[in-house]
């Protein structure tokens, strides 16, 4: 439907006036896009407030069965809010929104806002309001988490883990902690998540699928022979054949691309010691 509408706007008759857009979000009254750009032009004027008043109406006009089309309204709101208002106005859109659709689909959305703020102080406010609101999403504290991160603030990221771990069930703690390993990688210590995953992995050495995340960290990170020194530690497990040969395919794959041909002859070794041992 978008697609359609995009292109009737992009057209001769795109709308300049009120009675143009009022025609439009008559003829579209589902239609978050014909909405948005409705909003768009109130701001465009520098008003404001018809810019608010536009985005509650579509919000009462769009039927509550198309939540995607809400969904679209309620962020466009939030950003208005974010760039216009304050963070008390936005937090306040969020929660109207919340309420009437996914809430933790909102709040995420809402931080995603938040993410590009400049005003670090007001962002981390914003984070902990989410997170108390949300405190068993293991989504929306691995999210906080990475922000920290990302904001050189290694010792912060850690403290916001104990605050996951502490507030959600038990049964989610094996993924946040992979997810922080992870996170540990790409944006903060690489040899703190090397602990992390061989921690986890000292209580659930057959979890082949949490082996392999942190094989293709190291992979990622492109230290050779941090790789090389796990790929080889995995091997000499005990597996079933079947993961054996998932286990010798992804070593091999990996000296193809990025290792030697002695590597690769060391991969076949591997894999012939294996089939002797079985035979």
């Amino acid at each position: 439907m978008q697609e359609r509408e995009a292109a009737a706007l992009a057209g001769d008759s795109q709308p300049e006036t009120v009675a143009d857009f009022e025609r439009l979000v008559l003829e579209h009254p589902n239609s978050s896009f014909a909405w948005i750009k409705f909003i768009a032009f109130h701001i465009y004027l520098t008003d404001i407030d018809k810019a608010r008043e536009m985005s509650k109406r579509a919000i009462e006009t769009i039927s509550s069965n198309e939540g995607q089309e809400r969904m679209q309204v309620w962020v466009a709101w939030m950003n208005l809010e974010h760039k216009f208002g304050d963070s008390q106005s936005t937090m306040e859109v969020a929660q109207n929104a919340a309420n009437g659709i996914d809430a933790k689909e909102v709040y995420m959305k809402l931080l995603d806002i938040y993410d590009e703020d400049e005003n670090l102080k007001v962002a981390e406010e914003v984070y902990k309001n989410v997170s108390r609101k949300l405190r068993g999403s293991a989504q929306i504290w691995s999210k906080y988490c990475l922000f920290k991160l990302k904001n050189r603030q290694g010792q912060g990221a850690r403290k916001v883990l104990e605050l996951a771990l502490a507030s959600t069930p038990k049964r989610n703690h094996i993924g946040i902690l992979s997810n922080f390993a992870q996170l540990e990688f790409k944006h903060g210590a690489p040899e703190r998540g090397r602990t992390m995953f061989d921690s986890l992995l000292s209580s659930q050495p057959k979890r082949l699928d949490l082996w392999n995340v942190w094989l293709q960290c190291e992979i990622k990170q492109g230290d050779l022979d941090a790789t090389r020194r796990l790929f080889e530690k995995v091997c000499a497990m005990s597996w079933s054949s079947k993961k054996m040969k998932f286990l010798l395919k992804s070593y091999l794959s990996f000296e193809k691309t990025e290792g030697t041909k002695d590597g690769m002859d060391r991969v076949r070794e591997l894999a012939t010691s294996y089939v002797d041992s079985k035979t």
